[in-house]
């Protein structure tokens, strides 16, 4: 949990799977009240309001592709958490990605 919390507060903009892991990091004292986040359910294709699509648009633009250095997907590495639809999306950003890291933290899922 430390990890998370140290990851989760050094940086720039928070994309969450739902609203509950939100609130559930600021009910826990991670300081992320000033952060700008979003939440995008990887699970499902929800249908999203207008103005949730519109927080999604600003947040999302103001991402320059110059100032990322490293995407890094944290999670179980298993579909249910979407692992593939990360890999998925990096393959078709990968002419994006030259001189970035890519940097993979979990834990494998063991069936």
């Amino acid at each position: 949990i430390i990890l998370e919390q140290v990851s989760t507060e050094l940086s720039d903009f928070i994309i969450a799977p739902s609203w509950f892991i939100l609130k559930w990091i600021e009910n826990y004292g991670w300081n992320i009240t000033k952060k700008e986040s979003i939440v995008i359910q990887n699970l499902l294709v929800p249908y999203y309001s207008k103005s949730f699509k519109q927080k999604k648009c600003s947040l999302l633009n103001k991402i320059k592709p110059k100032q990322i250095i490293e995407i890094i997907f944290f999670g179980t590495f298993d579909t249910i958490k979407g692992i593939d639809i990360f890999c998925s999306a990096l393959d078709q950003i990968s002419n994006l990605m030259l001189g970035r890291r890519v940097t993979f933290l979990g834990k494998s899922f063991n069936t």
